[in-house]
């Protein structure tokens, strides 16, 4: 994925963040605390707008803190959540920050544009193997790179323990705490008129197959696709729909 340049760093860093529950008093960002990945998103004005997996935020309260990785990449800015509305079938959630945007850095673009299986991704996202990682100030958590290619598109389908019923099944797993990541189409070289990035999906679990005594078991992640929730309009974004085709 080319970051290459100071802007496109910029861009990602501010628009892939881990959502944890801050401590009582605001200071540092506990381990146990860290919940998944959240990403904010193209909107119209300067209202801030994110996206992330369902189960994510399940029994987050308002104002609890979204922590965003800085630019420089040296620390975190808390960001709060002043509103969440929850898709009525899948594992998606949107949500609104009080924070303002930061003048010149754009969000990430999401496409609802259905793209076939063998299709190259990214995901940036917050992995659980972070979470042990630090000192007794809280845990030291680095925006992680994995990448693949699209399986298979497997819904309608349920899958044990993920809401929903429209999958993409993805080649490699990115860690449980990648719930909420975005899906990127690969090379995920900034293009278009804002220099942003095309997301077309969002992570939302992982599962290992095989038999038990399988030597060698095979472990694959799963998205939702923006494809399948493009008729979604909610009421947080007065009934602007999140998710639009490039048509």
């Amino acid at each position: 994925m080319d970051t290459s340049t100071p802007q496109q760093r910029q861009e990602i860093n501010w628009c892939v963040c881990a959502v944890v529950t801050m401590s009582p008093n605001g200071e540092g960002i506990p381990g146990h605390g860290v919940r998944g990945t959240a990403f904010l998103i193209d909107g119209e004005g300067d209202e801030l707008f994110g996206v992330t997996a369902g189960h994510v935020l399940r029994g987050f309260q308002k104002m609890q803190g979204a922590a965003l990785l800085l630019s420089n990449g040296d620390g975190f800015r808390e960001l709060f959540i002043t509103g969440i509305e929850f898709h009525p079938t899948e594992d998606l959630a949107v949500f609104q920050l009080a924070n303002s945007r930061p003048p010149g850095v754009t969000r990430l673009s999401v496409t609802a544009d259905r793209f076939p299986v063998g299709l190259d991704y990214a995901v940036l996202g917050y992995p659980d193997d972070d979470y042990w990682r630090g000192d007794g100030k809280g845990v030291t958590l680095e925006l992680t790179y994995s990448a693949g290619h699209v399986r298979r598109h497997r819904g309608p389908g349920e899958l044990p323990g993920i809401k929903g019923a429209h999958f993409l099944e993805l080649s490699h797993r990115a860690g449980a705490g990648c719930s909420g990541a975005p899906l990127l189409v690969r090379p995920t070289v900034a293009d278009g008129p804002n220099n942003s990035f095309r997301v077309f999906g969002i992570y939302v679990g992982e599962r290992t197959s095989g038999a038990p005594d399988d030597v060698a078991p095979l472990s694959f992640g799963y998205a939702l696709p923006f494809s399948a929730v493009a008729d979604w309009c909610p009421e947080l974004t007065k009934g602007r729909p999140l998710f639009k085709t490039s048509q």
